[in-house]
């Protein structure tokens, strides 16, 4: 994987992986898609909890810096590399965070529709997320912060750090889905 620094970077990688995701979806079969291995999420479950991750993702963007400001704050420390926010969230797994409530998908029908309607609304919000970034100059995102459920506040770069080697992460696990 790549480290992306400069928006430009971050954007394909992004696109890249949005396509992978969505790609390695819709070669599985309904039954692969659909199949729980334990504990472990299904495909389908796997894009959905992408989904839950990127839509507010891109609201937050979407948002007014002001608001933005006032709820999270800003940082005059700049951004953490993306080598030091993957290192940070692969060592908040290893002592046991998980996804919260939000985050964890529903139960899903195992039908053509179903899968379907994940590619779609998949798409859209991978759409929504590029959209989003457009409106932000390279300077801010080292300055405005948003919230994740587990590391804490980030800046928008690091946000966005995250959100590539999640979506890689999870794409990992629908492509398994296969075996």
């Amino acid at each position: 994987m790549s480290d992306p620094r400069l928006k430009d970077e971050i954007v394909s990688s992004l696109k890249v992986g949005i396509e992978e995701v969505h790609a390695a979806f819709d070669e599985l079969s309904i039954q692969q898609s659909f199949k729980k291995d334990g504990e472990r999420w299904s495909a389908a479950e796997n894009l959905q909890h992408l989904i839950l991750s990127v839509v507010p993702l891109a609201k937050g963007l979407e948002m007014p810096k002001l608001p933005l400001r006032m709820m999270f704050g800003k940082t005059t420390s700049g951004s953490r590399s993306f080598k030091d926010i993957i290192d940070v969230y692969n060592n908040l797994l290893e002592k046991g965070g998980v996804a919260t409530d939000r985050y964890v998908p529903d139960e899903i029908d195992a039908t053509e529709e179903s899968k379907a309607n994940l590619m779609k609304n998949w798409q859209r919000a991978g759409n929504r997320l590029l959209s989003a970034i457009e409106a932000w100059p390279e300077d801010e995102m080292d300055v405005y912060r948003l919230p994740h459920p587990l590391i804490g506040k980030m800046t928008v770069r690091e946000m966005l750090f995250f959100t590539i080697y999640h979506n890689a992460f999870h794409g990992k696990r629908i492509t398994e889905a296969a075996a």
